[in-house]
């Protein structure tokens, strides 16, 4: 997001977001790797079993998993899946995820 003032540049707003009991900014300032980074470490944080537990029987299903990521939940979905298709828009977490979970 961005505000224009009159007379003045772009100014950069910071969106705050709290996970867990720390405090990030959404701003998309820093390196790109710097923000892969801080991501890879949030979800590092979820709760698989507590996610995975919410979802709807998928044993034997087609499982399509957008924003995939690393692959945190790629393994777990892919042990009752039928067949999981794991989907990111960032190409290095994609070839991360293929290392991690073997595709």
């Amino acid at each position: 997001m961005s505000e224009q003032g009159a007379g003045q540049g772009t100014k950069e707003q910071s969106v705050p977001a709290t996970v867990g009991s720390r405090e990030i900014s959404l701003s998309g300032q820093g390196s790109k790797e710097e923000r892969l980074a801080e991501l890879e470490e949030l979800e590092l944080q979820t709760d698989h079993q507590g996610v995975l537990a919410i979802l709807p029987s998928y044993a034997g299903k087609t499982v399509l998993e957008l924003g995939a990521g690393i692959g945190r939940f790629t393994g777990e979905l892919a042990k009752e899946a039928g067949h999981v298709i794991a989907l990111d828009f960032i190409d290095s977490v994609i070839k991360k995820n293929e290392e991690i979970n073997g595709h």
